[in-house]
């Protein structure tokens, strides 16, 4: 989250998601509230999904 949050304002932005593709790749299906950022709530939420073997909807 840090190293991706250049503007250090706790959101990843699009802009800011181009530096890891992997991120940029998933970045509609993490941002779970569709504002356009990614939170460190939403970046958990999905960690979790995944360490518990959902899918991402």
């Amino acid at each position: 989250m840090q190293r991706l949050d250049k503007n250090a304002d706790g959101e990843i932005s699009i802009k800011e998601a181009v530096a890891d593709p992997i991120i940029l790749e998933s970045f509609s299906r993490i941002d779970i509230n569709g504002d356009g950022l990614i939170s460190r709530h939403e970046l958990t939420t999905v960690h979790v999904r995944r360490s518990h073997g959902s899918a991402l909807n």
